[in-house]
Parts: structure tokens; C-alpha cells; sequence
């Protein structure tokens, strides 16, 4: 029996030819190319079968992705995507980034250092934004990662900057007495 015959769109609910159920209509996505205008198979349904061929289809899922990612579609939906889940996404970042520290900071702070004179610079920074209204970030003189240095997370390597010269300066070394 086919399984447009189980649906029932009278009582608002549909077959899903994967679990054999018949499903309420917002438990399917909307295809308006099919008859019945909704997928043949249950959201679930769909999501599991779909993990189940990226598992199989590695490489072609990467390639599919990347391809995306980097369409002017891709980054259009991409960024509509974080605006509306705003909150949500700087809620998860905020826990991921707690439980796991900058590493190139961690391994870039040295036994010596005085954490509590790193702390007093950033909360200085963040005063500073606040009282001005300009954002300040907090700079390393000497870049973690630069191109041809590469500088420790010490207080003395540190300096308050406005948001826009830092990012200006980029990862780069700037010798002054140059």
C-alpha cells in the first residue's frame, strides 16, 4: 500500500514511510514539489538518516560544506543563523571558552607571571570601555603568534589600546625604536 494512502490530511496527520507513524503535519518539513507538500518521512526521521550518510559520506559531506560555507548563500544564511540565535550562541561560547582556555595564551604564561597584575590590566580595559564608551582591548606589545616573534602573556608584554588600533595592528610586531 502506498504511503500517501495511511495519510490522512483530514485529521491533519500524515505517514511517515521510515517509522511506519502516522505524525501530526509540523512534524514534517515542507517540500512543495510533493503532492502532499511535505517530506515523505518525519523530521527525525530525516535527521537521523542524514547523519547516517554524513557518517558513510565523509569526505563528500566536507567537500558539500566547505562549497556552502563559502557561497554568498552560505554566508547569508550563516549570519542569519547567529542573529537569531544570539543569546543562545554567546551562552554555549561562553561555557566552551571556560572549559577551554586560549591555548596559545596557556602555554604563553610562564610560572613567574603575576596573574593577579594580568587581571588588574584587564579589568582596567573594561573599566575604560565602560567610562568612555570607546571599546578598549588589551594588547600584547609583542605578539603571542607573530610572524617572526613570538612574545609571553606577562604583564609587562600587555598594554590597553582602543579596540580600532588593535585591530589595526593586527598580529604584527611593532618595534618603536625602529
Amino acid at each position: 500500500m502506498r504511503s500517501a494512502r495511511k495519510s490522512r490530511p483530514d485529521l491533519g496527520l500524515y505517514w511517515c514511510g521510515a517509522c511506519s507513524q502516522l505524525l501530526e503535519k509540523e512534524n514534517f518539513y515542507v517540500i512543495p514539489s510533493r503532492s502532499t507538500g511535505l517530506s515523505n518521512r518525519c523530521k527525525p526521521c530525516g535527521v537521523k538518516l542524514s547523519r547516517k550518510w554524513n557518517i558513510e559520506n565523509q569526505e563528500r559531506s566536507a567537500v558539500s560544506k566547505a562549497k556552502h560555507a563559502s557561497s554568498e548563500t552560505g554566508k547569508a544564511s550563516s549570519a542569519a543563523w547567529r542573529a537569531r540565535n544570539r543569546k543562545e550562541l554567546n551562552d554555549y561560547m561562553s561555557v566552551w571558552r571556560s572549559a577551554n582556555p586560549r591555548r596559545t595564551q596557556s602555554k604563553s604564561v610562564p610560572l613567574w607571571a603575576n596573574k593577579q597584575a594580568i587581571a588588574r590590566i584587564y579589568a582596567e580595559a573594561r573599566l575604560l570601555t565602560t567610562l568612555t564608551g570607546v571599546q578598549h582591548h588589551v594588547d600584547h606589545i609583542i605578539p603571542l603568534r607573530g610572524k617572526n616573534v613570538a612574545g609571553l602573556h606577562v604583564e609587562n608584554n600587555l598594554r590597553i589600546t582602543t579596540a580600532a588600533e588593535n585591530l589595526r595592528k593586527q598580529n604584527r610586531f611593532e618595534d618603536s625604536t625602529l
